[in-house]
């Protein structure tokens, strides 16, 4: 956060990101993360609150 606050970042900005990202589904290989951050991208535009 301080590195970016530094680069000109805004927090307004900062707090709209949401890290780490993906569902905390035990995903281990790269094909189950993808699924995991998927999955988290579809239930935020279906405006599903995890």
């Amino acid at each position: 956060t301080k590195v970016a606050l530094e680069a000109g970042i805004e927090q307004d900005r900062l707090d709209q990101v949401n890290c780490p990202i993906g569902l905390e589904i035990g995903a281990e290989s790269p094909e189950e993360i993808a699924i995991a951050v998927l999955a988290e991208i579809l239930a935020s535009h279906k405006g599903v609150n995890l």
